[in-house]
């Protein structure tokens, strides 16, 4: 017959089993919503850099249009003939 103590440690090493478990489990979880944010945060950086080329590209389509007009206001007469 096994000694009293050895029931008890068998019993702790079953809590630590499924601790750890629990534990292995827990931290797959956190590496997978890791790697979704991380991508999210990669689409959000990609997201930004197509707008910042939109926006470098509205403003120089802005300034050829200054620049047309200012030429324009120059030449009154000037006509945009050329449609």
């Amino acid at each position: 017959m096994a000694p009293e103590g050895s029931s008890t440690v068998r019993a702790e090493i079953k809590v630590l089993r499924r601790e750890r478990l629990a534990y292995e489990q827990e931290s797959m979880e956190t590496r997978q919503a890791l790697a979704r944010s991380e991508a999210h945060c990669r689409a959000l950086e990609a997201r930004v850099t197509v707008l910042e080329t939109e926006v470098r590209r509205h403003e120089w389509q802005r300034q050829a249009a200054d620049i047309l007009a200012f030429r324009i206001s120059c030449y009154p007469g000037l006509e945009l003939s050329r449609r």
